[in-house]
């Protein structure tokens, strides 16, 4: 961690906006012992400010929080309420101010007004594409101090700064060698088209398991099923139970998609090490009361970086669309600008889905398309997309 200590200042000033994770950081990184932390907050914006007091305070019971109310877009009665609070600190103040929250004439006319009140005062932001904090400090030029790792969450905070509860994920995957034979047949078009022949039989009301004569291409996950048996001959209710259900037609969910969740998990989960990650796990649901749940298939936090992954069986880069959608929007409210997000499909132009998705949401170097040739090294894949994204030094 690069040293912080000449920018930390005993009244540090923050902009709430409605992604309070840039400022939990910056109140961690630069509010001084027993320091004070004035939270710049909106009429709308008081709750979040609320929160944001709550889970900086489990870290550094030392800072007393003192929330400010000033008006999201009027310049004149931002300054007037700027001007009060210069008043209150008073002439002699060590003052900071990070902007990186809060509307944008928020940003400018408490840096106007600060920076008039306090010429020594200590202004910055946090970059969300390189992590790093951009520091205007008196006697120095502009400082731009990588902070990637420096503050790390866990999935509890992160999520409570939005209000969400959220039980702790699994962290393990379910029958990660199962799941490694289905990507073998899913690596080619034939394989796949058989593998959902097989599975519309799942709806008789006795399904049989497939066999190698009339399914050749299942041969990997014909092996699998005599493995889960122990090397004996595999009965249905036998493999089912292995799998952890009650029946074979109780296996559709799982073998529909889910086990492209459960490998990707175990992709991810083998490189926790390697890349420090902070925390991880499948299945992620958070909760709010009042608002209609979401689900994020598979997650990941390094440092205070959330990396998202939604993970669908499909060749249809349309559908891979949606899924991608869907975690692109939820992981942004989450995880803010820093956030990360990819889709594990079996796409085989990957690059033409990620290059139009890029373009059309303004996310370019954010999202990543894994597809079908992606799978069998998907864990080195991850680790670069993760290395990069995160800036690992």
């Amino acid at each position: 961690m690069n040293d912080l200590s000449a920018f930390r200042v005993q009244h540090l000033v923050l902009l709430v906006g409605t992604n309070p994770l840039p400022n939990y950081v910056a109140a961690l990184l630069l509010a001084a012992e027993q320091g004070d932390v004035y939270l710049l907050h909106t009429a709308n914006t008081l709750q979040v400010a609320e929160r944001l007091s709550a889970q900086i305070h489990k870290k550094r019971h030392d800072l007393t929080f003192i929330p400010w109310e000033i008006h999201k877009s009027d310049p004149q009665r931002i300054e007037q309420q700027m001007k009060r609070l210069a008043r209150k600190l008073g002439p002699n103040a060590q003052v900071g101010l990070n902007y990186t929250g809060g509307s944008k004439p928020m940003a400018v006319q408490s840096y106007h007004s600060l920076r008039t009140a306090f010429p020594r005062g200590i202004f910055s932001y946090l970059d969300a594409d390189t992590l790093s904090l951009v520091i205007e400090a008196p006697g120095l030029p502009t400082q731009q101090i990588f902070v990637g790792q420096s503050v790390a969450v866990d999935f509890e905070t992160l999520f409570a700064l939005h209000d969400y509860e959220i039980p702790h994920p699994r962290q393990e995957a379910k029958q990660p060698q199962f799941c490694r034979s289905l990507v073998d047949v899913h690596l080619t078009s034939q394989g796949m088209r058989d593998w959902y022949t097989w599975r519309r039989t799942l709806s008789q009301a006795a399904p049989l398991l497939p066999g190698a004569a009339q399914y050749p291409t299942l041969r990997p996950v014909i092996e699998a099923f005599v493995d889960l048996s122990q090397g004996q001959t595999p009965l249905e209710d036998g493999v089912a139970k292995a799998l952890g259900f009650t029946s074979l037609r109780s296996c559709a969910d799982f073998f529909k998609g889910k086990w492209l969740e459960e490998y990707a998990f175990d992709a991810l989960a083998s490189q926790t090490e390697v890349l420090k990650l902070r925390d991880w796990g499948i299945g992620l649901q958070p909760q709010k009361p009042g608002q209609r749940p979401f689900e994020l298939d598979i997650a990941a936090i390094r440092g205070y970086q959330l990396f998202a992954i939604s993970c669908m069986a499909t060749d249809r880069a349309a559908k891979a669309k949606e899924h991608l959608l869907e975690v692109f929007v939820r992981a942004r409210q989450i995880g803010g600008d820093e956030a990360r997000f990819a889709v594990v499909c079996l796409v085989d132009n990957y690059q033409a889905l990620q290059d139009e998705v890029s373009e059309t949401w303004n996310a370019q170097d954010k999202i990543r398309v894994f597809g079908r040739e992606h799978l069998p090294d998907l864990a080195q894949h991850f680790q670069e997309w993760i290395t990069t994204a995160s800036q690992i030094r």
